[in-house]
């Protein structure tokens, strides 16, 4: 029929960032063709073996990317905030890991704090990471505490994606699947935050061996 038609992979009543992943577009009942400018075309992520960090170095280090930073709600209001520290004793034997230590406080109507890596060369740069299908990373820390990883990505607006994780005095080693995160496949990353809570309160957790896999 001669009608407006947008069609998009998921159900928008029940996930409204179903939304942006329009598949076919239609004008009267004639299909259009969506380009994109060359320079809008994510380039692809400056790495051949997906590793981000193994933290082995005296500094905080990614192996490509701009790196890490740390991110809280101080942004839109909030009291939370954190540090990260590179301390011995890494996952497998290894000699070194990251702690991510703070307070998750109030005054914001989301909260966090924690450690956001960006793996483009600019803060939340796109990048192509679409030859890689899942996040790996090991952590640990206070008994059952239960923190969370949300993934950032260009289709997904200012929302990002989000998963939790619950860790325990033990390494333990996580595996997610990028389309785990709302149907992402790494082709438009723009980062990955490892944020404690959003329970209020102190915080202290470690990560190691972080990759794209």
């Amino acid at each position: 029929m001669r009608a407006d038609l947008v069609l998009v992979a998921g159900n928008p009543t029940a996930n409204i960032t179903d939304t942006r992943d329009i598949i076919g577009v239609w004008k009267r009942g004639v299909p259009l063709e969506r380009l994109k400018a060359a320079a809008d075309v994510p380039a692809a992520a400056a790495t051949t073996t997906g590793l981000v960090s193994n933290f082995e170095s005296a500094e905080v280090r990614a192996d490509f990317g701009r790196g890490w930073g740390i991110s809280t709600d101080a942004r839109i209001g909030g009291t939370s905030s954190a540090t990260m520290t590179i301390i011995k004793g890494g996952a497998n034997g290894t000699g070194s890991a990251l702690e991510l230590a703070g307070t998750i406080g109030t005054g914001a109507p989301t909260l966090w704090a924690g450690a956001l890596f960006f793996p483009g060369t600019t803060p939340m740069g796109p990048v192509n990471l679409s030859n890689f299908t899942e996040l790996v990373f090991w952590a640990r820390g206070d008994d059952r505490a239960e923190h969370q990883v949300l993934v950032f990505a260009a289709r997904l607006g200012l929302m990002p994606a989000t998963r939790p994780f619950a860790v325990g005095p033990e390494w333990k080693e996580y595996v997610m699947p990028l389309s785990s995160f709302s149907g992402i496949d790494g082709s438009d990353l723009r980062g990955v935050l490892f944020p404690a809570g959003p329970k209020p309160g102190a915080f202290r957790f470690t990560i190691d061996e972080v990759r794209f896999r």
